[in-house]
């Protein structure tokens, strides 16, 4: 496996192709818009400023709704890069990749928490 690819609590994991998306059950739904995260604390966003790039939402049908399962990718159609307020850029070659959020674990309360931009 390739290196995560890290812009402040947002990574991105190369994926080999398309068999490394979510299982047969799983449909997938292009997200409209450049923003792949939104900071809760300071409104600053991850965005794709440069390139062309998709961004794909994993689904799950139950019954005849369709929900969001959390899952995120990236298809990154020409070089593209991502930019936010106070993080560097990071270019992202042609390819396929994860959108992981990062997270930490606290020791003393013994739980892993999202870290929050």
């Amino acid at each position: 496996m390739r290196d995560l690819i890290r812009q402040g609590d947002i990574l991105f994991k190369p994926l080999a192709a398309d068999r490394d998306l979510a299982d047969g059950a799983t449909t997938l739904a292009e997200v409209s818009g450049k923003v792949i995260a939104k900071g809760e604390v300071t409104g600053h966003a991850h965005r794709i400023s440069e390139g062309a790039a998709t961004i794909i939402e994993a689904r799950r049908a139950w019954g005849a709704l369709s929900q969001a399962t959390g899952t995120r990718y990236l298809r990154v159609h020409e070089t593209a890069t991502v930019a936010h307020e106070e993080h560097k850029p990071v270019t992202l070659l042609p390819g396929l990749y994860e959108i992981m959020q990062a997270r930490e674990y606290d020791y003393v309360r013994e739980v892993t928490r999202r870290v929050v931009d």
